[in-house]
């Protein structure tokens, strides 16, 4: 084997890493001390250059820095040291330098000691202060925190009384419109132009109001059975508004009232899709299926029915294989409006029973037995006298008759099944029949009897035309006296049918021209009445109806104007603003009977102030 090669790098000693360290050393060292001549250098010519003004000002620094450091060193915050002698807010040029009470040390006999001693005590009455401050900071702090907290309860129990009046107020303000609501109800349902939502609102009046107890109530959701698409969109709105009014126990009442609504609006949208009336509700049923529907749910208590949605529910969350999911579904919704029509049943059977009390009460029927009293057949009857006449022993057992079938049952109507039907009779069920009852209800008008007749329908027609945006439909009745004539015996008498119109405008006078423009315009006044009556059926037609202005004792502002034509027509009078009217045929003013139609348009006069 030959000889292994030496290293090229030699391994440094301890001593020699000493040694290089030394050197850097003295390397940094000269350094320094060139660094340190440099500006030495520098400063003594910057001395020698600068001016006696520079020279003052740069030893006033120094000093000031100096007397910062001791300062400092004496415990003064960074908020003091900002100042100096020359910018202070308190003018002192001597602020920096330390202030000794010379009375105060030869009062307390301390005038033997050093000027170190002097600034020690000085150096430890600071930092009592310094401390004695600290407390009292905190002190402040603590007290600037309790009074926000107390401000923050203060403002919060204000925001909790606000709260509270604001849900007073705001409760005031829905009874308000609810009694608003109601009264105007009343208002139409005494005036004949009652709505649906008037009579539903007036079913909940029945158990306090005496004076409906002569009213003969159907159940509250057979009222919407036949309206019209329209009429159940209003009828819904409607319902909601009672609905975040009412409160308490007619809550229920109308949410059911507002599912019976909707599912009729289906059905209404499904008749006028397909052209005609159909049974089925927009379930999606087939027909045969929803009759197998409608028997299921048909019968049944509310209870029962309530059971019946949660064996539904119950299949619906967990279905299993095979299980028409669809048809579930639609019978889960056709169920939600049986129920709900089936709580209004019971609604309607409880408030007839107390109707019915009241009625027993009015009647004096109070203290008798409502329960049937039968009398005991097993006793013996006492036996007639022989002194009657067998007459009347007919007579007793020939109206015995009558009581013996009642007993027995036979004054009940037959059930019929509908194999023992001929084929020619048409079947109508319950609600059918109801429905048919409730539509010719609806044809019949609020001032007669009978439903409009074409010549009717053609008047109406022509009382609408020309009608704008400035005019509304006026008819409000003034109540008159009660009239006797002569042709009551042979004529009915009856009150005219018309169609009244008011023109509202704006009256731009110098005072309204004063305080309003376009955008804030003042208030609508009442310009004229556009009367339209009709006559079809005036027997003596040679005599033309006439009118007639009577005042209102106590009112200046209104009067009575009286339409009076002859039989078989009542007269008609309508309250009207009391103004001087346009009588010029240029101002629009018409007076005539023309096909069997009364005519009376007018202007009234408008005031102009003349110097």
């Amino acid at each position: 084997m030959g000889k292994k090669k030496k290293s090229k790098h030699r391994h440094r000693s301890s001593s020699d890493s000493d040694e290089l360290s030394e050197k850097i050393d003295r390397m940094n060292y000269k350094k320094m001390l060139k660094l340190k001549e440099q500006r030495r250098r520098e400063k003594e010519e910057l001395k020698a250059t600068e001016s006696i003004e520079e020279k003052r000002r740069r030893r006033m620094e120094k000093k000031e820095a100096k007397e910062r450091k001791k300062k400092a060193a004496m415990g003064w915050t960074e908020e003091d040291l900002r100042y100096s002698n020359t910018e202070n807010p308190f003018g002192d040029d001597k602020l920096l330098e330390p202030f000794v009470w010379q009375k105060k040390i030869k009062a307390e006999g301390k005038e033997s000691l050093q000027e170190q001693e002097i600034e020690k005590m000085t150096r430890e009455k600071m930092i009592e202060n310094k401390a004695e401050l600290e407390k009292v900071r905190r002190r402040r702090m603590e007290r600037e925190r309790q009074i926000e907290e107390m401000a923050s309860q203060r403002e919060m129990l204000q925001r909790e009384k606000e709260a509270d009046y604001y849900k007073a107020w705001e409760k005031q303000e829905d009874d308000f419109h609810l009694k608003q609501a109601r009264l105007r109800s009343e208002i139409r349902i005494k005036d004949g132009r009652a709505k649906p939502i008037d009579i539903l609102a007036k079913y909940l009046t029945l158990e306090d109001d005496e004076c409906s107890l002569n009213i003969n109530m159907q159940k509250p959701h057979s009222l919407l059975v036949g309206l019209s698409v329209s009429d159940l969109l209003d009828l819904q709105e409607d319902i909601k508004i009672y609905l975040e009014l009412e409160e308490g126990k007619n809550q229920q009442y109308w949410r059911d009232l507002l599912v019976v609504a909707e599912d009729e609006l289906s059905t209404a949208r499904t008749a006028e899709a397909y052209g005609s009336f159909t049974r089925d509700r927009s379930s999606g049923l087939n027909q045969t299926v929803n009759e197998d529907v409608e028997k299921i749910f048909r019968g049944k208590s509310l209870r029962q029915l309530e059971l019946l949605r949660d064996e539904i529910s119950t299949k619906l969350q967990k279905p299993n294989e095979g299980v028409d999911t669809g048809y579930w579904e639609s019978l889960q919704v056709r169920l939600k409006t049986y129920v709900a029509k089936q709580r209004l049943t019971e609604k309607h059977d409880e408030v007839m029973k107390k109707r019915l009390l009241k009625i027993k009460e009015e009647q004096g029927l109070r203290n008798s037995p409502i329960e049937k009293v039968e009398q005991d057949r097993n006793t013996p009857s006492p036996e007639p006298s022989q002194d009657e006449n067998p007459q009347r022993e007919e007579d007793e057992e020939v109206d015995d008759n009558p009581y013996r079938e009642y007993e027995l049952g036979n004054f009940s109507p037959t059930f019929l099944r509908p194999q023992d039907l001929d084929a020619e009779i048409y079947v109508v069920d319950e609600e059918e029949d109801y429905r048919n009852l409730l539509k010719a209800r609806m044809r019949l008008q609020t001032t007669g009897s009978t439903a409009l007749t074409e010549a009717e329908r053609e008047f109406e027609k022509k009382a609408r035309e020309g009608m704008d945006g400035a005019e509304a439909i006026f008819g409000v009745e003034y109540a008159l006296t009660k009239q006797s004539a002569a042709w009551n015996d042979k004529y009915r008498p009856r009150k005219p049918r018309f169609f009244n119109r008011v023109h509202t405008g704006f009256e731009w006078n110098k005072y309204n021209q004063t305080h309003y423009d376009m955008d804030n315009p003042p208030p609508k006044v009442v310009q004229g009445y556009k009367f339209n009556i009709f006559f079809p059926d005036l027997i003596d037609k040679r005599k033309p109806p006439n009118y007639s202005i009577t005042t209102i004792p106590g009112e200046q502002d209104f009067c009575v104007l009286r339409f009076t034509a002859g039989p078989p027509y009542e007269d008609i009078a309508f309250k009207i603003v009391n103004r001087d009217w346009e009588t010029s045929f240029k101002r629009g003013f018409r007076c005539q009977f023309v096909n069997n139609i009364f005519q009376l348009w007018f202007h009234f006069k408008k005031m102009r102030y003349r110097r």
